[in-house]
C-alpha cells in the first residue's frame, strides 16, 4: 500500500469510468484518493455519490466548472490543509487511460528520487491514432524549440509531485489545461530536476466521448505560455538574422557576380561560391554574433571565453553546408546569376532554425 502518497484525480462530468478508475487504484493499493468534482452537472454527480462510499476516498468541489488547473491547485490546498505525512502528490486522470500498476510506478519513483516524475506514453506504439502521433510530434518540437523543455509526453496528466513543491504550484499562473504547461515552464525556468516513467498507451474506440478537450480553444491555451515563454527571444534571434542575413547576401551577390560572371564551369561556379560564401559570412556573422550576445541570450557578463570561437566554428559548418549545397544545385541545373541567390536564400532559412538551436544550447549555453 502506499499510504504516504495522495492520488488526486480532477473530474468534469464523469461516467462509470470514474468509478472503475477508483476501484482499480483502491486494488492497487492506493489508500487516500482525493476526487475534485470540476462543477459537474446534475446529470453527472451519481458517480461522485458512489465513490464517495469508499473508505480511501474523498470528494470535494464546487458548483461552477472552473477548469482542470483550477481543479488541480483546488486539490493541492486541500491536500496541504488537511493530510499529514504526506510525501507527494499523484494526479491522473478519471477516464481510465491511466492504469493502476503505472501509477504505482510513478509514485515509487518520485519517492525514490524525491522529485517530479511524469508517466509519459509511448507513441511509437502502433496502437497509438496518427493524429495523436503527429499531435506529440508537433507538441514535442515547441516544447524544445522555443523553452528547452524536453519530454516525450509533454500532455500526459499523470504526474507526482513531491510535496515540497505544492505550494509553489498553487501559484503558477492557469486555470485551465493551460496550467499544466505553466507548470513545465515553471519547472524549466527555477531549474526543478523530473525524471519520467513509461507507461502503457490506453486508446478506446470511445476515449473521446467524454473528453473535454477543445481542439483549437484549449490547444491555443496550452501553446500560448510557451509562446509567450520562449517567442521574444526567438523574434529578437530572428531580427538580428534578418539583419545580418541582408549584409550576407549583399556581399554575396557582389562578389559572386564580379568573380564569376558567366562561367559555367562546375570549379569556376564552385570557387565563387566558396569566395563569396565565407568572406560574406565572415563580416555578417560578427553582426550577428554580437546582436545575439548582447540582445537574444543577455550573456554578455556571464558568457564563458570560448562562446565567439564556438560561434564561428558554426559559422564556418553552416556556411560549408549552404555553400556546397547552392554549388551542386547550381551546377546540376545550370543557374547563374542572381538567381543563385535565390537558392541560397531558401538553403539558409532551412539551417537558421537548425542554427538556432545549436546556438541556443551550444555556443551561449
Amino acid at each position: 500500500m502506499i499510504d504516504n502518497i495522495v492520488l488526486l484525480i480532477p473530474s468534469l462530468n464523469p461516467d462509470k469510468k470514474l468509478i472503475r478508475t477508483v476501484e482499480g487504484m483502491i486494488a492497487a493499493g492506493f489508500t487516500k484518493i482525493l476526487v475534485v468534482n470540476d462543477g459537474s452537472n446534475s446529470f453527472h454527480r451519481w458517480p461522485f455519490e458512489e465513490i464517495a462510499g469508499f473508505g480511501e476516498v474523498t470528494c470535494i468541489g464546487y458548483e461552477e466548472n472552473k477548469g482542470k488547473g483550477h481543479a488541480l491547485k483546488y486539490g493541492f490546498k486541500y491536500i496541504l490543509e488537511n493530510y499529514d505525512n504526506v510525501a507527494g502528490v499523484l494526479t491522473a486522470d478519471g477516464d481510465g487511460q491511466h492504469m493502476p500498476a503505472d501509477c504505482i510506478n510513478v509514485a515509487n519513483e518520485m519517492l525514490a528520487k524525491n522529485e517530479c516524475v511524469f508517466g509519459c506514453r509511448d507513441f511509437s506504439d502502433p496502437s497509438v491514432p496518427r493524429r495523436n502521433k503527429m499531435g506529440n510530434k508537433i507538441s514535442i518540437f515547441a516544447y524544445n524549440f522555443l523553452c528547452e523543455i524536453k519530454m516525450s509526453d509533454t500532455q500526459t496528466g499523470l504526474r507526482a509531485i513531491p510535496v515540497r513543491y505544492l505550494k509553489e504550484f498553487i501559484d503558477v499562473e492557469g486555470e485551465r489545461f493551460e496550467y499544466e504547461t505553466n507548470t513545465l515552464i515553471y519547472m524549466k525556468n527555477h531549474d526543478m530536476p523530473f525524471n519520467e516513467v513509461k507507461i502503457d498507451t490506453v486508446y478506446e474506440s470511445d476515449s473521446n466521448e467524454g473528453s473535454h478537450f477543445r481542439v483549437v480553444e484549449d490547444s491555443i491555451r496550452i501553446y500560448k505560455p510557451l509562446i509567450k515563454a520562449g517567442g521574444p527571444r526567438f523574434l529578437l534571434f530572428t531580427l538580428g538574422s534578418l539583419l545580418a542575413t541582408l549584409i550576407d547576401l549583399a556581399i554575396f551577390t557582389v562578389l559572386t557576380h564580379l568573380i564569376a560572371r558567366t562561367s559555367e564551369e562546375f570549379l569556376a561556379i564552385i570557387a565563387s561560391v566558396f569566395i563569396a560564401t565565407y568572406t560574406a559570412r565572415f563580416f555578417s556573422a560578427l553582426f550577428d554574433y554580437y546582436f545575439s550576445l548582447k540582445f537574444v541570450f543577455n550573456k554578455n557578463k556571464n558568457l564563458k571565453k570560448g562562446g565567439l570561437l564556438r560561434y564561428f566554428v558554426l559559422m564556418l559548418a553552416q556556411a560549408g553546408v549552404s555553400a556546397a549545397l547552392v554549388a551542386v544545385i547550381c551546377f546540376i541545373f545550370g543557374i547563374t546569376g542572381v538567381v543563385r541567390t535565390a537558392i541560397k536564400i531558401v538553403i539558409d532559412t532551412c539551417l537558421f532554425f537548425v542554427g538556432y538551436r545549436i546556438q541556443r544550447e551550444w555556443v551561449f549555453k
